[in-house]
């Protein structure tokens, strides 16, 4: 039987050694900071290592992908891969010619990826222009990623064997008590494992709060290489595989001397000469293969039938009775007894003429010039009645003829001018009215912009201008003409648009007629221009090959395409255009 004492004492060693081989988390308290400055520096650098070769016209990108280096070639003031080069590469002793990639970037391979030094790299580059001659070196360190946090158990599982080890350390003091030693060290056994299910297995030392790593610099290891990311002070790291995949464009600004704009709400119309309204001239129902919305019609198209409708009997009798009444008195007025007051005046003035011609010599002069010129009046006076009978005949011979038809042919309706359907009123079987349009013809290549300039404002006196819709697109406008008469208190301005512009009519754009004042700035695309979180005006500037730098600018409007900015960028710097908004997107 085992000595209560000695049982004692055995486990108290026992827990003594348990604890002193136990693992322990250690967490560094706070004040210990081992430095920002290399971490803080090694933000902006993606995360393989990389170099950036440029000259006047070339900007080479360099970077370690894999066992490969991989090259973006691209121009220099406008960011546009340089396509079909030769790009040869001198790595310290050894020469290389890079190959073309599907993607558009070379590749070579490179044995030294996982030596660490500094390698200085000579580009050549032909077959794009004049032969070029780039340098640069590429750095590989030796740095490697350190953990930061430690690797710890779910929570559910650290409770449960918290719990586990309370049962464990209970039975064990009651085992104790009841003098049971063998399985009293089982249940110690136990606890101890218990004790390594909770702590868990490594421990680490995990730095706390204010505790960094001093002289690493793997914090751009955080970086990915094919994804853009905003810096502390705003600007934009934008890896070239991005800009690729946006097809970021650059312009080299310059200076600019022109008219500022005026800007002025547009919306676009059917040219009065260019579309038409198909309307039926009496009461009917609507019949035939009618047109569909959208389809192109040509001059003189049938487009429909109207049939007299059962209800349009009673005055369909009227009118064929008003039209035969109308033709009886313009045959009547046709005869000899329609014009013969006429006839008669003719007459007496002929005959007055003959008198005196026989008098010649007796009687002055004047009176025969008079009886003449009475003779001529006359006769232009039966003239004219005849005319007037005969165009009275000939509309009542028409207008009785057709409403004789009237009762058994249908109406057709044809296309007045070429174009497309844009409006459909109709149905099949309906009944219309005289004067009801039926359908509307527009053609898209006759279109205009009409604008309107408020009271009192200037309108500059150039004869084209430019407008923008919705989508961007932009259009030349030739004027045509200016209203004179004010429609709710604005001055009405019509455009001609030049060329094919698929705008629908009732669409709405943005006029900008250029004025005679200068105003001096860099000239920008309009694009260029983004508006930030903060609604501020704002353009990218390219500081370097990946890193762009958002300034505020004051800009004015030169057209549809172009703007000025006045104020935030000097000529001869490199600023985003196709793709900047995307930029402004990046957090």
């Amino acid at each position: 039987m085992i000595n209560p004492r000695s049982l004692k004492s055995r486990l108290s060693a026992l827990g003594l050694m348990t604890a002193i081989t136990l693992p322990v988390p250690l967490w560094a308290g706070p004040g210990h900071d081992h430095g920002t400055e290399a971490a803080t520096a090694s933000v902006a650098a993606p995360t393989s290592p990389r170099f950036e070769a440029v000259s006047d016209r070339f900007e080479v990108v360099g970077r370690l992908d894999g066992e490969n280096l991989r090259l973006w070639v691209d121009d220099w003031a406008t960011n546009a891969p340089i396509e079909g080069p030769s790009v040869n590469l001198t790595i310290g002793p050894r020469k290389a010619l890079a190959k073309a990639d599907v993607d558009g970037t070379y590749v070579l391979p490179f044995p030294e990826h996982d030596t660490p030094g500094t390698y200085p790299v000579t580009i050549s580059l032909r077959g794009a222009g004049e032969p070029a001659l780039l340098g640069a070196s590429l750095v590989i360190d030796d740095s490697a990623g350190h953990a930061h946090a430690e690797e710890g158990l779910p929570l559910g599982l650290m409770f449960g064997g918290a719990a586990l080890l309370l049962g464990v350390a209970g039975g064990a003091l009651f085992l104790v008590r009841r003098k049971r030693a063998g399985l009293a060290l089982v249940a110690f056994g136990l606890l101890a494992g218990s004790w390594t299910l909770v702590t868990g297995t490594p421990s680490e030392v995990v730095a706390g709060p204010g505790h960094g790593d001093e002289g690493h610099t793997d914090v751009a290891g955080d970086v990915p290489d094919n994804r853009a990311m905003r810096l502390a002070d705003g600007d934009i790291v934008a890896p070239k595989p991005m800009q690729r995949l946006i097809g970021l464009r650059t312009i080299l600004a310059g200076n600019s001397a022109e008219g500022s704009a005026l800007q002025l709400n547009g919306v676009v119309i059917a040219d009065p000469n260019g579309s038409g309204v198909v309307q039926a001239s009496s009461v009917g129902r609507v019949s035939g293969q009618l047109p569909a919305l959208g389809q192109r019609v040509v001059k003189g198209q049938v487009l429909a039938l109207v049939s007299p409708a059962l209800d349009a009997d009673v005055s369909l009798i009227t009118a064929r009775g008003a039209a035969e009444t109308a033709l009886a008195e313009a045959e009547l007025s046709a005869g000899p007894s329609g014009f013969a007051a006429e006839a008669a005046e003719l007459a007496q003035a002929r005959s007055r003429l003959d008198r005196l011609t026989r008098l010649e010599g007796v009687v002055p002069n004047r009176e025969i010039a008079e009886a003449r010129t009475a003779v001529d009046a006359a006769a232009a006076r039966l003239n004219l009645a005849k005319a007037q009978a005969a165009a009275r005949l000939r509309t009542a011979r028409t207008e009785a003829s057709r409403l004789r038809q009237a009762g058994s042919n249908a109406e057709v309706l044809r296309a007045p001018v070429s174009g497309v359907i844009s409006a459909v009123s109709v149905a099949q079987g309906q009944v219309i009215n005289p004067g009801q349009t039926v359908f509307t013809i527009t053609n898209p290549d006759q279109l205009l912009v009409e604008a309107r300039a408020p009271s009192g404002k200037s309108i500059p006196l150039a004869a084209t201008g430019s407008a923008r819709t919705s989508d961007g697109r932009s259009l030349l406008l030739l004027r045509q003409g200016e209203g004179l008469a004010m429609v709710d208190g604005a001055a009405p301005l019509r455009f001609r648009i030049d060329g094919p512009s698929n705008l629908r009519v009732g669409e709405p754009v943005m006029v900008f007629i250029a004025g005679s004042e200068q105003t001096a700035g860099v000239a920008l695309p309009r694009d260029a221009v983004v508006k930030g979180t903060n609604g501020q005006t704002m353009v990218f500037l390219k500081q370097a090959a990946e890193q762009f730098q958002p300034t505020p600018v004051t800009v004015t409007d030169l057209d549809a395409d172009r703007v000025v900015a006045t104020s935030g960028i000097k000529a001869g710097t490199r600023v985003a255009t196709t793709g900047a908004p995307l930029l402004e997107q990046v957090r």
